[in-house]
Parts: C-alpha cells; structure tokens; sequence
C-alpha cells in the first residue's frame, strides 16, 4: 500500500536529500571505509542519509557461527574472534583514542551478544530462524558506530539513527514485510530532531517486529530500507554505491570478460 505523504510531507519539507547505501564491497575495511568518507566529504553541499551494510563477508560468517553451533562444533569461537580483530582493528586505524574508546564498548557488547547467541545455539543444537535474525543483524548493528564516528571525526554534523527503531515489520523472520505507514511515523519523528545535518546514518537490512523481536529483510534488504527511506523523505535520488562501475554482463570476479550494459 503507498504511503500517504499528506501528513508527513510538512515535516519533511527542509529536507532536500540524497540517499545512499552503501553495501558491505564499501565497507571490508578500514581504507575502504575512509573512502566512502572522501567520497561523501566531495559531496557534502547536499544532506545525505546514509544505509550501511556490515562490513563485507561478516552476514556470511555470522550465518556459518550459528550453524558450526548448532552442529555442535568448537569452530564458531574461531569465526567470532576473527570477527573482533576485523572491527576492532578497522575502528582502531580510522579513530582517535577518545573516539576509539566508546565504539570499542559497543562493539564489545555487540560480540558478547553474538556468544551469548550461539551459546545458546549450541546448547540447544537448533538454530531458529528468529536466533538467526537476532544473530545476522548484528554484522550492519557493529559496521554502523565504526563508520559514524569516523564521520564524525572527519568534521561532519551526523545524526545516528538505529533501524530497529525505526524500520517496523511483521514476525515473518528471514523475509519480514516493512510495516510503511509505522515506519514514515517514526522516520519522520527521528528526522524532526535531526535538523542541519550533514549526514543521517541508519542500518540496512535490520528492523524489529511489532512484538518486538529482531528481523531481517532478506537478502538485498539494505537496498530496500534505502530505497523505502528515499520515498519517505522525498529524496532527490537514491544511490547504490559498490566496487563495480556499472550493471555488468556478468559477475567480473569470475567472468574477466564481462562488459558494462550501457
């Protein structure tokens, strides 16, 4: 169902923005992420929102955690640990100390719940499809303080927004369908106090049922929070940013032939 804009247009109307995502090819590392900041500090006269996805290969080796725990195998501490050093080494080279120290805190907190996951994975050797919603998010939900307080210590005005506040849909875990009137409500409330912002920065992906359970949108579902985002707040246009050039023929990592469609 379309979203009716009647209502929320008023509040949006200071808004003349450009929406980005940028998926996880953006995002492996610490140089990559400095480049999305170039790339936005060249092209900072215009306020952009910004949906992040993890750091690239992290959903993947979430999903293999959960399953090595839920077979039982003592391998799924190895992928965490790998998982710690990837996002604490990435935070460590792009932030000063000061700033370092809090996104260190959350990211702790974030590994801890990922344990405390696949513990319980583990010990009940069944790995649900709302453990594994709770389990995926948490790559975009550790990418985003990283990658927001380099932000802000490049000299931008950003506003952080956390999509399980806002992106609301049903229990349907793995595919959930966003909930679009309840999500403009709250995109709309969370906007009206981010007023001459240089940068809003949310989650892709992640959103939380109406009962208040962690879901996923489905594979691609950073392109679709954007893409819903963009309708909401009237943006002038949506961008996918990633390591291609262009629509290709085919995959270039294995076809080196592969051409770019005009």
């Amino acid at each position: 169902m379309p979203v009716c804009r009647t209502w929320i247009q008023a509040a949006l109307d200071k808004f003349i923005m450009e929406v980005i995502k940028f998926g996880g090819s953006s995002l492996v590392d610490a140089a990559a992420m400095s480049q999305v900041a170039d790339v936005l500090w060249a092209r900072r006269e215009v306020p952009k929102f910004v949906v992040l996805s993890a750091m690239g290969g992290v959903t993947d080796s979430l999903l293999k955690a959960g399953e090595l725990a839920r077979e039982g195998s003592p391998e799924w501490h190895d992928i965490v640990s790998d998982l710690r050093r990837r996002h604490l080494r990435s935070a460590e080279a792009l932030l000063d100390e000061e700033r370092a120290d809090g996104v260190f805190m959350e990211l702790e907190e974030g590994l801890m719940h990922i344990r405390s996951l696949c513990e319980g994975i583990e010990l009940l050797r069944e790995f649900s499809a709302h453990t594994r919603d709770a389990l995926v998010s948490m790559g975009e939900r550790m990418s985003v303080p990283i990658v927001h307080a380099l932000f802000a210590a490049r000299g931008f005005s950003t506003v952080r927004l956390h999509a399980i506040d806002i992106v609301t849909t049903d229990d349907h875990h793995g595919s959930a369908h966003v909930d679009r009137s309840l999500m403009a409500s709250r995109l709309t409330s969370a906007l009206a106090e981010a007023k001459d912002v240089d940068i809003v920065v949310m989650e892709g992906f992640v959103g939380r049922s109406i009962q208040g359970e962690v879901t996923t949108l489905g594979r691609g579902g950073s392109d679709l929070t954007a893409s819903l985002v963009a309708s909401m707040v009237g943006a002038k246009h949506m961008e996918k940013s990633t390591d291609v050039p262009g629509m290709l023929t085919a995959d270039p990592r294995l076809v080196p032939s592969a051409r770019i469609i005009e």
